[in-house]
């Protein structure tokens, strides 16, 4: 055999072996979860903005099911927001609502069944077609996240003290997050003092408090505040004019984009047609955080803009 033709051949394999290692070096990075505290903590270190993925990844699997939530720890989600509550027997499972209907085959009030019967309910999926994903405990959710994603606990405020239980039991106390609506004075007695201390905290400046300044001064002087959510029916809104007391703390400013009046008109729906008038302008007001329904879509504008 012609010795050229076999140098030739070997440069060729060569090349394309290279070739596909600088494909598969382009592809996202996905963080690890001490990285992603990181970020949340330090905002001014990069440009990395965080995505928050609102009750999973309800888009490929039903709402709150630990598929919707492996799901964002496979897509490199940083957080993913998920809603506890309390059966009749004392466990907290994952559920929006306070009944079964809209998102299971069962029916009537999460308290009013025991743990063992919602055990033998099937979850519908967004387009309310019955699955065969069941409903996943508490427990079970922060097993599974533990060491890979944030989580963002949602609808505790009447199960803190089981909730804590449980984080402590899973050893995941430190990567919970709970965004609230309380004053300073008012975390401790309602949390905890060590779950507030051990676990994230965000707080809500929402456009009912009419001083919001003075509401996130005692967060920011303790150093009590993991992020901030800022919400905003309008452009004008007071609420904005928090950020540059947020920027100057060098807390991460949390904007949700679920709907206009969390982000006036930059929300997911505008986003989808068109990202730069809606994710991109809650990015230009200083956003560090964004928490959205469309996770995929969002890491992938993210991506293509080099945040993430």
């Amino acid at each position: 055999m012609n010795h050229n033709f076999i140098k030739i051949v070997l440069f060729l394999c060569l090349f394309t072996a290279c070739s596909m290692d600088d494909i598969e070096d382009k592809s996202p990075l996905i963080l690890s979860l001490d990285q992603k505290l990181n970020m949340l903590k330090n905002p001014q270190q990069s440009d990395y903005i965080l995505v928050v993925s609102h009750r999973g990844n309800w888009q490929v699997a039903p709402e709150n099911s630990l598929a919707s939530i492996q799901s964002c720890i496979d897509l490199g989600v940083d957080i993913v927001e998920i809603d506890v509550r309390r059966t009749m027997d004392g466990h907290l499972i994952l559920m929006h609502d306070s009944d079964l209907n809209r998102t299971t085959n069962g029916s009537g009030k999460v308290s009013s069944k025991t743990l063992a019967e919602i055990k033998q309910l099937f979850l519908k999926d967004r387009f309310g077609k019955i699955t065969n994903y069941r409903v996943p405990t508490f427990k079970e959710t922060m097993q599974l996240a533990k060491g890979k994603i944030v989580v963002m606990v949602d609808k505790a405020n009447d199960s803190f003290s089981l909730t804590h239980e449980i984080l402590k039991e899973t050893e995941t106390v430190s990567q919970a997050l709970f965004l609230e609506f309380y004053d300073y004075d008012e975390v401790i007695p309602a949390m905890s003092k060590s779950l507030f201390d051990n676990s994230l905290y965000v707080p809500r400046v929402k456009e009912s408090k009419a001083n919001p300044q003075k509401y996130l001064a005692p967060f920011i002087e303790n150093e009590a505040a993991d992020a901030i959510e800022i919400r905003f029916s309008s452009i004008n809104s007071h609420t904005l004019e928090v950020i540059p007391q947020i920027k100057e703390a060098n807390v991460s400013i949390w904007i949700t984009t679920l709907s206009s009046s969390f982000s006036a008109g930059y929300t997911d729906q505008v986003s989808l047609s068109n990202p730069d008038l809606g994710w991109g302008k809650c990015i230009e007001l200083g956003a560090n955080v964004l928490m959205t329904d469309y996770p995929e879509q969002l890491i992938k504008y993210l991506n293509e803009n080099n945040v993430h």
